[in-house]
């Protein structure tokens, strides 16, 4: 229905001929196991569908890699507007778009007809947006850098709003735990009381004018400090703003990934946990977790995707949550956004749809579109898999079901349209290989994998299944475009 089932039908016609349409054999059990069709064919199953209940609702923000450079912006950062088809599906999950303060200054101040397009193009698709700021950082140090009156936040708000944006959140990046060095020297002593004041003291200022913006803090305490040590500063800070009659909206955690693999510190998993309940149980804070890696950044786009893979779904093997995930980078790559296609190359949209599809099937659904994309082979060697980088590598995306027969899809129309067919994961008995069907007496053992829509809409694709999926003839159904031989198909439905 949308541009993955383009890219998907890319990939696909690597294998087979495709026709605007797709046609299923079946699937198997969670384990390989091997079956003897009646032509003697070996027939490898693997299968990874199951019943995925959607118990949590995160919102996915976005923030483009500044290569490591400050104010910098990906290699595509405008190329990329003249293409929107190759990163629609980007923009149809993403729910927050964070853009750097020194970015705005370098790229996007007094260039009013770039950030009016931007503006249009994320009202267009329901995203706020953030700004990564660092303005009240050391901002009553007195140093002749700093300015204790924001100005300069309030001449880009202003701008920004202008413009057409829907500015909904403030981070103050690194306020408490970047040290205050003069040149290259030494760190100079500044007080916890102190930054308290610069973080009061931005949020005094600016919600005065702009009332309706939500603030938070970015930072990396828990990096180098004791719990002990971060729980008190984080505490001190909520007691200064409830004295002033302010609050905190949320913390973003700066603990890239690596952290945890090379386990500098101490630092695990268990450490992004400990500080989620904190914020969350003790500060009633939202909290959010910036997904990134160092070493990857530092190698190519590729490995960037990988880690990130990686460190995510341990993350959420060991029951780790979050409210906000934030996909970011300050390294060398990924240096290109787009197309957000599942290729080699794993641009940095292709890493956020991957990131959005690690936490759907993890439960954590996509409020404003929640989907599955099912890899799969397309041989007598047949594999139905969840996306995740390492599966990426190996098989491409077959279809798509939906998660949620109650959200509204964005049709290419203009209109919506509900899923609200399920589609069940049913067993044959005689070779004991698992098909699909879209009827949930197929077998005691039916299970609902997804949903499809009931009829064709605009922009939809059908996808079918062997009509004879329930006999012990079934491996016999190649996959094929069902209009070559119709008596061999049935339609489960459109996505």
């Amino acid at each position: 229905m949308n541009k993955s089932s383009d890219s998907s039908h890319r990939l696909f016609k690597a294998i087979i001929p495709f026709i605007g349409s797709v046609v299923l054999v079946g699937c198997g059990n969670e384990s390989k196991s091997k079956h003897e069709t009646n032509d003697n064919r070996s027939f490898t199953i693997q299968n990874e569908l199951r019943t995925i209940p959607l118990t949590h609702s995160s919102l996915r923000w976005y923030e483009d890699n500044n290569l490591g450079i400050a104010g910098e912006v990906p290699v595509d950062f405008f190329s990329r507007m003249a293409s929107l088809e190759d990163w629609e599906e980007t923009l149809k999950t993403m729910d927050v778009f964070y853009l750097r303060s020194a970015s705005f200054q370098k790229y996007l101040s007094n260039n009013p007809a770039f950030s009016e397009e931007l503006a249009s193009l994320l009202a267009k698709y329901g995203i706020p947006l953030a700004i990564d700021e660092t303005a009240a950082t050391w901002a009553n140090s007195g140093l002749a850098s700093r300015d204790p009156h924001f100005l300069s936040s309030l001449t880009m708000l202003n701008e920004l709003f202008e413009a057409g944006f829907d500015v909904h959140y403030i981070s103050l990046q690194s306020v408490l735990s970047k040290p205050l060095r003069i040149g290259s020297g030494d760190p100079i002593d500044y007080p916890y009381q102190q930054r308290y004041f610069d973080v009061s003291s931005y949020i005094t200022k600016i919600s005065s004018i702009f009332p309706n913006i939500e603030f938070g803090i970015i930072d990396a305490l828990p990096t180098r400090t004791s719990s002990n040590e971060y729980q008190t500063i984080y505490q001190g800070l909520s007691d200064h703003l409830k004295q002033q009659g302010l609050h905190l909206d949320y913390l973003h955690l700066d603990l890239p990934i690596n952290l945890i693999t090379q386990q500098n510190n101490n630092v695990n998993t268990e450490t992004v946990k400990n500080v989620r309940h904190f914020v969350t149980s003790t500060l009633n804070w939202r909290f959010g977790w910036i997904l990134t890696d160092r070493n990857g950044g530092q190698e190519n786009s590729a490995a960037f995707s990988e880690s990130v893979s990686e460190g995510l779904s341990n993350y959420l093997s060991m029951a780790g949550k979050a409210d906000d995930y934030v996909l970011s980078a300050w390294f060398p790559y990924p240096q290109y956004t787009a197309p957000d296609d599942y290729t080699a190359e794993m641009p940095a949209f292709a890493t956020f749809r991957m990131m959005d599809q690690i936490l759907n099937v993890s439960g954590d659904g996509n409020g404003k579109q929640c989907t599955f994309d099912i890899l799969g082979e397309s041989s007598n060697n047949q594999t139905f898999q969840y996306v995740n980088y390492n599966h990426l590598q190996s098989a491409p995306v077959l279809f798509r079901l939906y998660c949620d027969k109650n959200q509204h899809i964005p049709l290419t129309d203009g209109n919506s349209a509900q899923p609200t067919l399920a589609v069940y994961q049913c067993i044959n008995e005689p070779t004991e290989q698992p098909y699909f069907s879209n009827r949930s007496d197929c077998a005691q053992s039916a299970h609902i994998i997804g949903y499809l829509f009931p009829q064709h809409y605009p922009g939809t694709t059908p996808l079918y299944q062997c009509n004879h999926a329930s006999d012990n003839h079934q491996a016999d159904c190649p996959i094929r475009a069902p209009a070559s031989n119709q008596s061999d198909t049935e339609l489960l439905g459109y996505y």
